[in-house]
């Protein structure tokens, strides 16, 4: 698949991400999934315009050091749990979960949400940028600039991220996104080494190996510690080495390979 629809709602629930109620709901579980964080950050149950709604005085109390704007923006808060339910049961119907800390958060968001999350978690490299319409792209832009300057006012949005993850191509419908190629754990790879050159000693005084990966131009290099010779044709099969006349020798592995890729630095000592 190299086509994916991303609409303004699916953006929309990236920056600001929320979940249905239902009756049974328990607040403990609310606070732990919207106050509570994996790095111990406190966050508001939901907000209204520029007020702050939480759910008892003691996280009130805690907000202008873990909630973000809490030390401009008022805060509101209930008197226990129990209250801060019943209200939230009879007045709405989502609750808003903490969003993306920054803008980099937000995109890399977006492409976990693209590329799905499996895959996106067993990616090693992503070649090149994914692509998506001049309309998708200044929407992306607006929302990363509206979200910088919601958590930083006196910040100018952009800096590396400036063209939001995505390069422009006309050519592609509006709220889809062509996905860029990715090398994941499962990708074949082969050995592809260049100038490998001889010391006077017969030792390879600069020993430079790579990975290549089929169907994409990404490569990686290996740390090689080795200097010497047996010991490196060792470690890759003779088979893919041929000596050129000007002393160096070039790998060109034709054989795909798939699994781990190995590691020859822990193996070979320097």
């Amino acid at each position: 698949m190299t086509h994916k629809v991303l609409t303004q709602s699916q953006i929309d629930q990236i920056f600001e991400p929320s979940y249905p109620l239902s009756e049974d709901v328990r607040m403990s579980d609310v606070l732990n999934r919207v106050l509570k964080t994996r790095d111990g950050v406190y966050y508001t149950l939901w907000r209204e315009g520029r007020t702050f709604i939480l759910a008892c005085q003691r996280y009130a109390k805690m907000a202008p050091n873990h909630i973000p704007l809490a030390a401009w923006d008022p805060c509101a808060y209930y008197g226990s749990w129990q209250e801060a339910k019943d209200d939230l049961l009879a007045r709405k119907t989502q609750i808003v979960l903490p969003g993306p800390a920054d803008e980099m958060e937000a995109v890399i968001e977006i492409y976990r949400f693209v590329y799905g999350p499996e895959t996106w978690d067993a990616i090693i490299k992503v070649d090149g940028w994914p692509a998506a319409s001049f309309t998708t792209c200044s929407y992306i832009a607006g929302k990363c600039i509206a979200f910088t300057k919601s958590r930083h006012p006196g910040a100018m949005p952009g800096g590396v991220w400036l063209n939001n993850g995505f390069t422009v191509d006309e050519n592609l419908p509006d709220w889809t996104v062509r996905l860029a190629p990715v090398v994941t754990r499962d990708t074949p790879w082969r050995f592809h080494v260049w100038q490998i050159r001889f010391s006077d000693d017969g030792t390879l005084s600069r020993p430079h190996l790579s990975i290549q990966w089929r169907e994409s131009s990404l490569s990686d290099s290996i740390d090689v510690r080795t200097r010497n010779v047996e010991e490196l044709l060792a470690m890759i099969p003779a088979e893919t080495w041929t000596v050129t006349d000007t002393g160096f020798e070039v790998v060109r592995d034709s054989e795909w390979r798939t699994g781990e890729i190995p590691q020859f630095a822990e193996k070979v000592a320097a």
